[in-house]
């Protein structure tokens, strides 16, 4: 006889960050739980949709980074790339981008203690 199987799934309350997350564990001064941290206030700080580019981004530059390239060139290499792949300005990218990132790293910081 088969029995019906339940199955649960679970509605994030967001993109996942798991790039986000990567790019500040990347940080060698930053541990992962300071980096769950960062990214759950980062969570907390910006809507859903601006997560999710800011993710595609961190990915990307993580991929640059593997490269070579400084945090800096690979950051901006990481804009480059998401605005071509999406068709989005490359500075319009950059300068919603940009105070994300500054809000990640403050996380990062608050989150050390």
């Amino acid at each position: 006889m088969l029995r019906p199987t339940v199955a649960l799934v679970m509605i994030a309350a967001g993109p996942a960050l798991g790039d986000a997350t990567a790019l500040c564990v990347e940080r060698a001064t930053a541990s992962r739980a300071q980096c769950d941290c960062a990214t759950q206030s980062l969570r907390d700080a910006v809507d859903p949709e601006t997560l999710a580019l800011f993710d595609a981004v961190a990915g990307s530059a993580l991929r640059f980074r593997a490269d070579g390239l400084s945090r800096r060139l690979a950051w901006e290499e990481g804009i480059v790339a998401v605005a071509t792949e999406r068709g989005l300005g490359i500075t319009d990218l950059l300068n919603r981008m940009n105070p994300v990132d500054r809000t990640h790293r403050a996380a990062i910081e608050a989150c050390a203690g």
